[in-house]
């Protein structure tokens, strides 16, 4: 395949200060076609695989999500600050977002949020999880339900996927040997 073309595209909303930045490349197919790609230059995220109560229980978060429209179950997790270690961040977002903590965790993994993207998850196993004195410390635009599911109920609604972030709990289940 030949890149033809690279440019950036920048949306912003003036309001919120959100900002997404798109990158579009044109390529000349192996048959000649020539195709246009529209590509996420996202930042890097973390995702966390944790359990409390002797890892019997998955600490699970439930927000609304505008792709979809609905309320989805997902393991917690954010972004990466720039600088930041990837499992300093995952310790960081999961006590924000869930008021749990751990003492350490363990990078998995990095992959790439999709073929579509520039941006890439990295996968933070916590074990041994445990309810800190502080609350939540969410961001002004972060609404979310913290859960506590058992083990086997977590699995059922993995296999069933109807959890975000199925991968990343495979990782951590075959890590601990509870496959």
């Amino acid at each position: 395949m030949k890149k033809l073309s690279q440019k950036s595209i920048v949306l912003k909303d003036p309001t919120s200060g959100y900002d997404k930045r798109i990158i579009s490349k044109s390529f000349r197919l192996p048959n000649g076609m020539v195709e246009n790609f529209f590509i996420d230059e996202a930042k890097d995220s973390v995702q966390v695989f944790a359990l409390c109560d002797n890892q019997s229980k998955v600490i699970v978060v439930k927000q609304f999500r505008p792709g979809s429209e609905t309320h989805e179950l997902e393991l917690p997790g954010g972004g990466i600050e720039q600088g930041e270690d990837p499992v300093e961040a995952g310790l960081r977002e999961l006590k924000e977002e869930t008021g749990y903590e751990c003492s350490q965790g363990i990078l998995l993994s990095k992959v790439p949020y999709s073929p579509y993207s520039t941006g890439k998850r990295y996968i933070v196993l916590a074990a041994d999880c445990r309810r800190s004195k502080d609350g939540l410390d969410l961001d002004p635009n972060e609404f979310l339900q913290v859960g506590i599911m058992p083990l086997e109920a977590f699995r059922e609604a993995m296999s069933k996927g109807t959890v975000r972030g199925f991968e990343a709990a495979y990782q951590g289940l075959e890590k601990l040997g509870l496959l």
